[in-house]
């Protein structure tokens, strides 16, 4: 009987210790989330679902990016090659001349 008694002791103890523990590490469980949160909120963080827009942003933009350098490839592909620029200002002379003589010939003559 007498042991028992000592072993029901021992065993209510560790019981009442392990209630204590479980109480505190619930306690300490609660302090280090908050700590750990507190922080985070520092950091300059961005969700999982903003992160994933952006990720999808991103990839789409390059898409539109890389059709869009196959295009300007094509373009200057089928593009005659530059003329210097002294060239160029004179045929847009001669443009320009050949235009406004031909305004002046289909202008009725005003006496």
């Amino acid at each position: 009987m007498i042991r028992n008694t000592l072993i029901d002791e021992v065993v209510r103890g560790i019981t009442e210790t392990v209630v204590k523990l479980g109480a505190v590490k619930d306690d300490v469980e609660k302090q280090v989330r908050a700590t750990i949160s507190a922080n985070l909120d520092k950091l300059d963080l961005v969700s999982r679902d903003e992160f994933e827009v952006q990720r999808m942003m991103v990839t789409r933009l390059r898409e539109r990016l890389e059709a869009l350098e196959k295009r300007v490839a094509a373009f200057e592909e089928g593009a005659p090659k530059k003329s210097s620029g002294k060239r160029q200002a004179q045929q847009a002379e001669t443009h320009a001349a050949g235009a406004a003589e031909q305004w002046a010939n289909d202008e009725p003559a005003k006496d």
